[in-house]
């Protein structure tokens, strides 16, 4: 999922059913669906490729900046997934999500702990957007095979620039090349790294520090979840936070 059709926008309600009747009635076909769509959630211009974040789910690349209230749902249905399918996806799934929760906590979080409205206005999914001649002169050598993977070309894929996405598995990709699963990630992750640093000196995106309860209580349910899923005591230390400084 690239979120440049029509669909932009993963209905997560409907994933968190057929997770829920799969798991009930052992229907597989249910099951696959809801893997096959967060793997390509995962992989899609609708996940933040560098930082190893979800962008905002509604409207990713229309204009919209990215909203606590709306990342709880699909991380609710990501965690949701990896308990209750024992699966190579799955797997994959919690750990790319666990980098989402960090990136909550690190840049929607104010100076007492509490999860901020929004980050981002129109045009803000330009911030995440590459031009192929960047990543050219900031990889170096490692540009081509940077590029092919995560499908950079001169024209762009909207409006001239490049969002970042894979287009292919990343371990058949490897295997493709006859290239070794750990070296191909840790080139990729090298690249990433590079990237993520040059992204790091643009301006800033402008947020909306307002403090909303019923949202925050949805990101500490979601952090309840991570801790359910991994058992990670470290997840427990946002809500903990959270519920002290309430009373």
């Amino acid at each position: 999922m690239v979120a440049l059709g029509k669909e932009k926008t993963p209905h997560i309600p409907s994933l968190q059913f057929l997770l829920a009747y799969g798991v009930d009635r052992q229907d597989e076909r249910a099951l696959l669906h809801v893997r096959h769509t967060l793997n390509q959630m995962l992989r899609g211009g609708i996940f933040d490729q560098l930082g190893v974040a979800s962008l905002n789910i509604p409207k990713t690349l229309s204009g919209c900046g990215q909203m606590a209230a709306k990342r709880s749902p699909p991380m609710h249905c990501l965690f949701n997934c990896w308990r209750n399918i024992s699966s190579a996806s799955g797997q994959k799934i919690s750990a790319d999500t666990l980098s989402d929760t960090f990136f909550v906590e690190k840049e929607m979080t104010n100076s007492n702990g509490w999860f901020i409205t929004s980050i981002g206005e129109d045009e803000s999914w330009r911030y995440y957007a590459w031009r192929k001649e960047e990543v050219v002169a900031t990889l170096g050598e490692g540009a081509a095979l940077f590029c092919d993977f995560f499908d950079l070309s001169d024209e762009g894929n909207r409006q001239g620039i490049n969002v970042l996405h894979q287009p292919h598995d990343r371990f058949a990709y490897a295997d493709t090349l006859k290239m070794d699963r750990d070296a191909f990630y840790s080139v990729m992750k090298q690249g990433r790294d590079q990237l993520l640093e040059i992204r790091k000196q643009r301006p800033a995106l402008p947020y909306n520090d307002t403090v909303v309860v019923s949202e925050n209580a949805l990101m500490v349910s979601a952090y309840a979840q991570t801790y359910t899923a991994t058992g990670e005591a470290v997840f427990l230390k946002k809500p903990r936070s959270i519920w002290n400084d309430s009373f």
